[in-house]
């Protein structure tokens, strides 16, 4: 076991710095810009294809009756 000065530190380290330093990382305009924008860009185009929404579509409407038989029986 250390004495106080090593649980001030690890105090400072763990709680303190890392949460501020993933914080300020994710949140810089170049990361935004980089990885959000790209992605939100793939997927609109992605869910604009008339085959992916109706492939969606029928997912979801078959989950749809699952559930409703599920809530049937029990």
């Amino acid at each position: 076991m250390g004495d106080w000065r090593l649980e001030v530190f690890r105090l400072s380290v763990h709680d303190v710095f890392f949460p501020v330093g993933i914080f300020w990382y994710f949140n810089q305009p170049d990361y935004f810009e980089e990885h959000v924008k790209k992605r939100r860009e793939e997927r609109l185009k992605l869910y604009s294809n008339p085959e992916y929404r109706r492939e969606v579509e029928e997912f979801a409407e078959r989950m749809r009756k699952r559930q409703a038989e599920r809530n049937e029986k029990g």
